[in-house]
């Protein structure tokens, strides 16, 4: 998956998960305030593509009091709150025309 983000451009840079989340698997993306919708989707869409559960994307919750936390990153980690929901599929994905919180 690594390989294949770097391919279509974007940077990676992994970072260890803290340690009470170390054991969840993936299950969510975050981006900021700058990153476009149609780069949330390519992500997405590799990462559903690469067998990632992808449950929920969503703006980093800083956003809206201030616009320029992370705002040119996409962050993919676990999210508890969306163990119980299930993952979206390629349609949820490219028929979005935002993703909210």
């Amino acid at each position: 998956m690594v390989i294949e983000l770097q391919a279509l451009g974007y940077t990676f840079e992994e970072k260890p998960a803290a340690e009470y989340m170390s054991k969840r698997g993936t299950n969510a993306m975050w981006f900021g305030s700058a990153v476009s919708v149609n780069d949330v989707k390519i992500v997405a869409l590799a990462l559903l593509r690469a067998g990632v559960p992808i449950k929920g994307i969503r703006p980093f919750i800083n956003n809206a009091s201030n616009p320029a936390y992370k705002k040119n990153i996409i962050e993919v980690g676990a999210s508890v709150d969306l163990d119980q929901k299930p993952p979206l599929t390629v349609q949820d994905v490219l028929s979005a025309k935002a993703f909210t919180r």
